[in-house]
């Protein structure tokens, strides 16, 4: 009679040591979770800012776009108050309800939002956004 004889192949110990000790370290770590807090954590409240409309001003928009001095890869409009002639920066689509072409200098008649809640801050709760009120004039400027 022929005997077919098995070897034995030996587990790896080690291995089901990890998983076991591991097993024991996730269950003494949830286990305490439920003392870490008498109560459950409350998340932060939402900002909601208290937004209002600032006076009316005369804005000159040139033509074209430039891109923006920010971070973010954004494009801007270059803009100047009536009587001023320091330029600003307006992102391209901040000025609601406006859609400006690019070889075609505005003046409009926008107004700045405002946050309410930020009025006491260095920026005097301008948000940066603007809304149109009309377009009063238009020039159109040759692309060469």
């Amino acid at each position: 009679m022929n005997h077919l004889t098995t070897k034995r192949v030996p587990q790896p110990r080690s291995i089901l040591g990890v998983i076991l000790v591991s097993s024991m370290i996730l269950t003494g770590l949830t286990g305490c979770q439920s003392t870490l807090f008498k109560d459950e954590p409350v998340p932060e409240p939402i900002y909601v800012p208290q937004l209002s409309l600032g006076d009316s001003q005369v804005l000159t928009i040139l033509a074209g776009r430039v891109p923006c001095d920010t971070a973010l890869p954004m494009q801007c409009l270059l803009a100047k108050q009536q009587g001023s002639t320091e330029l600003f920066q307006i992102p391209y689509n901040w000025i609601e309800g406006f859609t400006p072409a690019s070889n075609v200098e505005y003046t409009i008649s926008a107004s700045p939002m405002i946050d309410n809640n930020l009025l006491d801050n260095e920026t005097q709760g301008l948000t940066g956004h603007w809304v149109l009120n009309n377009i009063i004039d238009q020039r159109l400027f040759r692309v060469q």
